[in-house]
This record gives structure tokens, C-alpha cells and sequence, in this order.
């Protein structure tokens, strides 16, 4: 059985949890975006048994999230596109390990910090708005979006991070300003 993570199920301001309580989910019985955009505003995995998967139904559906996620050590995500989408500061944004087989976007005008390494060594991470602070995480990436082009105002905060990039980081030297 295929749970449905729809978007006339969930609205932007809702909060998803799935846990020991959200019943069977592994290959068999995946939690699956099946609709164009699906959204919430915060979402954790946490002590859901087995290996949980987490995917989309086709390449061209999206999750949305308004705030900070949660993934739970040892689940697959296979979401195509998931999108950051916040107006706020402060969302965190926790991996445990959990490789990334989707692209991600930080498009809204909020805040990220990453609370441990991000994988998705076979995808690209595009930040075309807001403020993406790795705080001293490495990152593993195909492609890193341009720096020169998006939507808004960008500041990217690196620390001391190590960011692998398999395939291209396209970036401007007039677009990185380095703060000391």
C-alpha cells in the first residue's frame, strides 16, 4: 500500500511527522509525492521501523517545505525536487546521513542552517534566494547552482565546510563577496 502525500492533503502551514505510529512504510508501502506540488512547513522522520522510503511519484513533482526538516537515519529519499521555500531565519536542516536523491532549491527569502553533512553526491543543490549558512558541514553535490543568478539577494555562509562538487559549480567572481 503507497501512502499519499498530496498537496489538497497537506497546506503550507502544516507540520508532518512520521514515526513509530505512521504505520508500514519501506519500498513496499513508500510515503509518495503523486501530485505536481506537494507543501508543509516542517517535516521529521523519526523511529518509523525498518527502512523508510520517502519518493516521488514522477521527476516533475515537488515538495515544498516552509521551514526546517528532519530525515531519519537510515530512510531513502528519493523526492525528484524538494524546495526551501521559507520567509523566516532560523530553519535547520537535519540529514543524519540520509543521501539526497532529489535536487534541492533554497528559493524563498528566509534562512537555512545545516545541522550536519548534506549528500546528494547524483543531484544538484540551487540556491537562488535567501540566506544558506552550511555552518562548517561538508556538502556533497553534482552541481551547485550559480551564485550570479536567481531570484533575490543570496548570502552564503561556508565557515570551514568542504563542499564536493562531481560536475560543475558555476560562479562569478563578481558575485562572491568574502567577509572576513
Amino acid at each position: 500500500m503507497e501512502h499519499q502525500f498530496q498537496q489538497d492533503v497537506y497546506p503550507p502551514e502544516t507540520i508532518i511527522f512520521f514515526n513509530q505510529f505512521s504505520g508500514a512504510i519501506s519500498s513496499a508501502s513508500p510515503v509518495t509525492v503523486n501530485t505536481t506540488t506537494a507543501e508543509c512547513n516542517n517535516i521529521t522522520w523519526n523511529g518509523v521501523a525498518g527502512t523508510p522510503l520517502f519518493n516521488s511519484a514522477n521527476a516533475s513533482n515537488t515538495l515544498n517545505i516552509f521551514g526546517s526538516s528532519v530525515w531519519q537515519t537510515g530512510m531513502l529519499y528519493q523526492v525528484a525536487v524538494t524546495n526551501y521555500r521559507s520567509t523566516n531565519i532560523g530553519n535547520i536542516l537535519t540529514s543524519n546521513d540520509v543521501k539526497i536523491q532529489g535536487n534541492t532549491t533554497f528559493s524563498g527569502i528566509g534562512g537555512w542552517i545545516l545541522n550536519d553533512k548534506f549528500s546528494s553526491p547524483a543531484n544538484d543543490l540551487n540556491f537562488t534566494n535567501g540566506n544558506l549558512n552550511t555552518n562548517n558541514q561538508p556538502l556533497t553535490l553534482k552541481n551547485f547552482g550559480p551564485l550570479d543568478k536567481g531570484t533575490g539577494a543570496r548570502t552564503l555562509t561556508l565557515g570551514n565546510s568542504i563542499i564536493t562538487v562531481n560536475r560543475n559549480w558555476p560562479i562569478s567572481v563578481m558575485a562572491v563577496r568574502q567577509s572576513l
